[in-house]
């Protein structure tokens, strides 16, 4: 497994910076004072500018990378010091905060790859962007860049990705941006890194019903990869086809043991979730229900009445309290609007029905 440690990033920026540990670089300055005399001296030895070697050594600006690595190979300091003593990491104003050196790429990491591909992009000095019309997605994304790299003293709220990130993530992948198929290392990844990969492209570029995952992309490429990886975890995958507005699509068809895999991939990686809406959607895999040819029309109608009868409800919530199935549940609450014993309305994201009381 390959780990990205902070003295790998000398080919990110020349004017990347780390804050130390005071008590640290208090040992650092006596260190070099020992055996170049002064910080004036020790500039000297390494043509550094010589009063950003004073302000360096004293804490007054975090220091240079490149030059912090050239002092600790001369001074005889092994390079995973610097992780022990980094405070933060960044260019300028824009800290990462406590990072996580030595990063690991895991399946989130793959994973925010994928949605970089899908509905982000990558902008100025290869910041990542994401503009979802909803705060759960952006939720989800700040909380993977937490998970991969640490906080961040600019507050992203998932808008964001760090360019340092998006830099290793290219680096990792041996990408640039735009780019528009999965990688190899996704490609002959393990299982959870699949899995990852599937549930972060279902969020971005997918629907979710209770029979099928529905996949789709203007990139056939993308999604022909997307194929080969479900089928890898054997899924069972419908062919690929084209719409007429040239967008294609394919379905996974096996929703419950995508589910069990996905249930395990969450308590492992809970960053890998599917945004609740869609979630919510697939653990209908999971429920017993009724057969509705055993029941009239009037029988159902007055399950679903039963279960909003005390507070407006989600169809998710009445199809679990009614163990209608979800298309049936549909049909019969369009049914119950016509004759006006049920209004809809929209709260938030998501639709809820709510009883007449006057008609009722």
């Amino acid at each position: 497994m390959q780990f990205f440690h902070i003295w790998d990033l000398t080919d990110y920026s020349k004017k990347l910076t780390v804050t130390i540990k005071a008590e640290s670089l208090k040992k650092l300055k006596n260190r070099s004072h020992e055996k170049y005399g002064s910080s004036m001296a020790t500039s000297r030895a390494f043509n550094f500018n010589k009063w950003s070697t004073i302000d360096w050594l004293k804490g007054r600006r975090a220091f240079n990378l490149i030059a912090l690595i050239k002092l600790l190979e001369e001074l005889d300091i092994k390079y995973d010091w610097i992780e022990k003593n980094t405070v933060d990491i960044g260019l300028n104003r824009y800290r990462i905060v406590k990072p996580k050196f030595p990063i690991k790429p895991d399946p989130i990491f793959s994973s925010l790859f994928v949605n970089l591909m899908c509905d982000g992009c990558t902008i100025g000095n290869d910041t990542g962007f994401f503009h979802y019309n909803d705060e759960e997605s952006h939720k989800i994304i700040a909380e993977k860049i937490l998970h991969i790299i640490g906080s961040t003293t600019n507050k992203t709220n998932g808008i964001y990705v760090p360019s340092l990130l998006v830099h290793l993530i290219k680096k990792y992948f041996k990408i640039t941006f735009p780019y528009k198929q999965l990688p190899i290392k996704i490609k002959r990844g393990d299982k959870w890194t699949k899995l990852a990969c599937i549930t972060a492209f279902t969020n971005d570029e997918g629907s979710v019903t209770p029979n099928f995952l529905q996949l789709c992309s203007k990139d056939k490429p993308l999604l022909t990869d997307m194929i080969d990886i479900s089928k890898s975890l054997d899924y069972k995958v419908s062919n690929l086809y084209m719409n007429e507005k040239g967008i294609s699509i394919f379905r996974i068809n096996s929703p419950k043991k995508f589910y069990l895999d996905y249930k395990r991939l969450v308590e492992k990686y809970y960053e890998a979730r599917l945004i609740s809406r869609k979630e919510n959607i697939l653990k209908l895999v999971d429920h017993n229900y009724l057969k509705g040819c055993e029941f009239s029309k009037k029988e159902i109608e007055e399950k679903v009445l039963s279960v909003i009868s005390d507070e407006p409800k989600d169809i998710y919530e009445i199809v679990k309290n009614s163990k209608i199935r979800i298309s049936t549940t549909r049909s019969h609450l369009r049914r119950l609007m016509n004759k006006n014993y049920v209004f809809r309305e929209k709260i938030g994201h998501n639709y809820f029905y709510r009883l007449n009381r006057i008609r009722s």
